[in-house]
């Protein structure tokens, strides 16, 4: 959120603040995804990332979307990006750990 803020306060642009955010978050999520959510020691980096970056490719425009419809419905920024993002986290959650990390349903074994 403090990249958004920055932005916004900086060139006052909620759709390139916006991007932004979600840019830096991206790279910063990949990381600790990788690292600490699901404990990749191996696998191909390149791949993963490579496969992120499309997740984002998606989650960007869609947020972008979602953050112009809220903004309809509501007279804060600040409420409108909170309400994009919870809306695009499960769906973006989800496809990152069985489509870019390949974790396996419980029960499939490793």
């Amino acid at each position: 959120m403090g990249v958004f803020v920055l932005t916004l306060e900086l060139f006052d642009f909620v759709i390139l603040s916006n991007v932004s955010s979600k840019l830096c978050a991206g790279a910063f999520a990949f990381v600790c995804h990788r690292t600490f959510t699901f404990d990749m020691q191996e696998g191909d980096t390149g791949k993963q990332g490579l496969k992120y970056v499309a997740l984002l490719g998606l989650n960007i425009p869609i947020s972008s979307a979602l953050l112009s419809v809220f903004l309809l419905l509501s007279t804060s920024t600040i409420f409108a990006k909170i309400m994009s993002d919870v809306a695009t986290l499960v769906v973006t959650f989800t496809i990152s750990k069985y489509f870019v990390f390949n974790v396996k349903p419980q029960g499939e074994g490793k």
